[in-house]
């Protein structure tokens, strides 16, 4: 876009641009047309650019692009698997108890040893998972204190082994209680 066609108006950005619509209301279609009837009077497109540059054209809304915080980056991969991952969390614990309480009775069966150890294994991929998400967004966070960056620039790399991480939790989990479902049902 050409910055020379665009205007800042009550903290908005807007860019005159030619109508896609050939007839002679383009002022209809204006993001501006509720401002150039209260202050304008013959339109701001004309009283900025001229009428002969005006002609045929309307002013669009130009959507400002956020700059990513460093707190926003961490929250952001954070988030994505909370839900999830307090429900697997729950199921987990559910699996540990109750090995816990079959080694304590004296009666281990075979069917809560492998639960538990699934359960074990999502705990520690859920731990693994946490310390790649923290230290990958440590590491975004010291390139966004260098430069100016949106949410676009966040590394694939980083998503990728988060979601890796994620999956290989909810793989574990899902089959121990596939696994427990088999053996009560099966």
């Amino acid at each position: 876009m050409n910055k020379d066609n665009e205007i800042k108006i009550n903290g908005k950005t807007y860019a005159l641009v030619p109508d896609t619509i050939d007839d002679l209301n383009e002022c209809d279609r204006c993001a501006l047309k509720d401002y150039c009837l209260e202050e304008c009077g013959d339109g701001l497109c004309q009283e900025v650019y001229g009428v002969d540059n005006a002609r045929g054209k309307l002013f669009e809304e130009i959507p400002d692009v956020d700059v990513l915080t460093g707190k926003e980056v961490y929250d952001y991969y954070q988030e994505r698997s909370v839900k999830a991952g307090e429900r697997a969390d729950q199921l987990a614990w559910m699996f540990i108890v109750m090995m816990t309480g079959g080694l304590i009775s004296g009666h281990a069966f075979q069917t809560f040893s492998i639960c538990s150890a699934l359960a074990a294994i999502y705990m520690l991929l859920s731990v693994l998972q946490a310390v790649w998400q923290t230290f990958t967004s440590w590491l975004f966070m010291q390139k966004i204190n260098r430069h100016h960056l949106t949410p676009e620039d966040y590394p694939a790399w980083v998503g990728c082994g988060a979601w890796a991480f994620f999956w290989l939790k909810m793989i574990s989990i899902a089959s121990a209680v596939m696994y427990f479902a088999k053996a009560i049902f099966f």
